[in-house]
């Protein structure tokens, strides 16, 4: 498998290396392709997705095996129109708890690949870097709530607790910090507060956005501008309790250039939002305008300076665009009976990615979507692949 993917690909190569030794587990042979082998092919239900470039990325989620259901991991090089299966984590997915079943701690429902390395996710953390087995179980110190990779580190948002569970009111959360394919981490001092969940790192430049204790209360937002080495706050640009509004979402199309997006004030299927730019990253801000009412916010994406791409759901998920910074906006609906957008991402300001859905929000069908016109326009990419001929990885929310 690997050296196919080499022919036709370095980046996703160099990406699935360490998952070699894993591939005869879980394939007979060469790895399964669509169209390729014997036997009808599956769908896969997507959970996670992450994109290295227009053509190359992967998919988690779950499919058809001999146990029943199985965590599964596929990989594309031509942009989606064939998927190979590839080995999955060694781990269940962190669908949402039954009753008083705890999510298991090695759980994970994202990943991230860069290229060079790959991980998943939440609570759990799992690496296919710089190791000569498929993958390997990483050590932050708590559930992990959110993750970036740049200039050589991986920075993990770590809480005292995985929020979901019954029981965990409030997680204390830190920034953590190791490099890539070790599993020495370390604490970044003085950076931490409540429920943070929104990590953004563009080179030097990141932000950490962390909730209080109790409300109200504004967001903490920390900031460096040399990699990490030294963190300070900056203002929360969107607190208004008067109104029930605060800072909802972080998008950067890099270097010192911020939008922040405000909403609250919610009603019926709706919520009040508005753009903030800052081109100091976030010293200082200006109001933009303001996004459509329609929705609460899920995710927000600045694929260059001037575009900006909102995810929000409702009734109906809807993704609005913005070409003009936040001043003007076009609104896409979505069929989908409102079961939630996430894993909004672009790989270039023309080409993107967003998910519809999560297997376990009944029957409704999951699905990937993607624009290739910088959120004009979105379709459906299928995603099949040959049957498993192992057990697969574990699904489910209980403590294994």
């Amino acid at each position: 498998m690997t050296g196919r993917l080499g022919a036709a690909c370095p980046v996703l190569a160099a990406a699935l290396l360490v998952l070699a030794p894993c591939a005869a587990r879980a394939t007979t042979g060469s790895a399964a392709r669509v169209g390729h082998a014997e036997g009808a092919s599956v769908r896969v239900e997507p959970l996670a997705a992450s994109f290295v470039t227009a053509t190359e990325g992967f998919v988690l989620g779950v499919a058809p095996c001999a146990t029943g259901t199985c965590t599964t991991l596929v990989a594309t090089t031509d942009g989606g129109r064939r998927w190979d299966r590839v080995p999955a984590p060694p781990a269940p997915l962190a669908l949402p708890p039954t009753g008083e079943a705890a999510v298991a701690v090695d759980a994970v429902d994202r990943i991230l690949f860069t290229g060079a390395s790959g991980y998943a996710y939440g609570p759990g953390l799992w690496a296919t870097a710089a190791t000569p087995v498929g993958w390997e179980a990483l050590h932050p110190g708590g559930p992990v709530l959110d993750l970036a990779v740049d200039a050589g580190d991986v920075w993990a948002v770590v809480a005292s607790c995985w929020p979901q569970d019954a029981g965990c009111v409030a997680p204390a959360v830190r920034l953590e910090r190791a490099p890539v394919g070790t599993s020495s981490w370390r604490v970044v001092p003085g950076v931490g507060g409540f429920y943070g969940d929104r990590l953004l790192v563009r080179g030097a430049t990141g932000w950490v956005a962390t909730w209080p204790r109790r409300l109200p209360a504004p967001v903490t937002i920390w900031r460096t501008t040399d990699s990490g080495a030294s963190w300070s706050r900056i203002p929360d640009p969107c607190y208004r309790p008067a109104w029930a509004i605060d800072l909802a979402e972080l998008a950067s199309p890099g270097g010192s250039t911020l939008f922040e997006l405000c909403a609250g004030n919610p009603g019926t299927g709706q919520e009040t939002k508005r753009v903030l730019e800052s081109t100091d990253g976030g010293s200082s801000v200006r109001s933009v305008g303001a996004a459509p009412d329609g929705g609460l916010v899920e995710e927000l994406s600045a694929p260059s300076a001037s575009l900006l791409v909102l995810a929000a759901s409702s009734a109906a998920g809807l993704l609005a665009r913005s070409a003009d910074g936040g001043r003007h906006w076009t609104v896409t609906t979505l069929g989908d009976g409102g079961v939630g957008l996430s894993g909004l991402s672009f790989v270039s300001p023309s080409v993107g990615f967003v998910l519809d859905g999560r297997p376990s929000d009944g029957s409704v069908p999951d699905r990937l979507l993607v624009t290739r016109d910088g959120g004009l326009t979105w379709s459906v990419v299928a995603i099949a692949t040959q049957p498993a001929t192992s057990a697969g990885g574990r699904v489910g929310p209980g403590v294994p």
